[in-house]
């Protein structure tokens, strides 16, 4: 065997064992109650499904089909009717997401709806990015989009709103493992 397919080999060897213990860091923080836990999710999931290598492609062959996420997308953008006095906030409940209506592949998903936000759309990946990198899921930083400063007032002071951020964020972190079990599940992935 040449030396870059044993590299590869290794690898891919790797990727699943990681990804086993992956889906089961997903699942076991999104049945969490501690805030600590779900904030957790938000690096777990950065590094799963956004950031440049790609947990679910590194170890992935070729032959097995590319996961695919179920969950239910929010549908309902509401627009402020004074936009300058209120900030109109619109989240799905916790769990709704998690309701299997909708098929998608990794794109559509992070582009999927959670609710709105003064009548833009709230993505899968912008509620990711704004827990990893505001919030303190992977480091404790400034808000630098104007989803984020919006999601950052809205979260202020660890309140409700926090917390049902929060909720949504393990909604999303349900339907990853729930997608990356039917992946690590293939007849054709390498085993475990």
């Amino acid at each position: 065997m040449d030396e870059k397919r044993y590299e590869r080999w290794i690898m891919s060897r790797a990727a699943h064992w990681l990804m086993r213990h992956t889906i089961a860091d997903l699942r076991a923080r999104s049945a969490s109650a501690d805030e600590y836990e779900l904030l957790g999710i938000a690096g777990v999931l950065r590094r799963t499904l956004i950031d440049q290598h790609l947990l679910i492609d590194v170890g992935r062959r070729k032959d097995v089909p590319r996961p695919v996420f179920q969950f239910r997308p929010n549908v309902d953008i509401r627009k402020p009717q004074n936009p300058s006095f209120t900030t109109v906030v619109y989240l799905l409940d916790p769990g709704e997401f998690r309701e299997p209506i909708e098929q998608a592949n990794l794109n559509d998903f992070l582009s999927a709806s959670l609710g709105s936000i003064d009548g833009r759309s709230l993505t899968v990946r912008s509620l990711i990015h704004h827990f990893a990198h505001v919030e303190g899921g992977v480091h404790l930083g400034l808000a630098k989009s104007d989803e984020s400063r919006a999601l950052r007032d809205v979260f202020f002071f660890r309140g409700d709103a926090w917390r049902h951020g929060l909720a949504l964020l393990a909604d999303v972190a349900a339907v990853t493992a729930g997608a990356l079990e039917t992946l690590a599940e293939h007849p054709d992935s390498p085993p475990y």
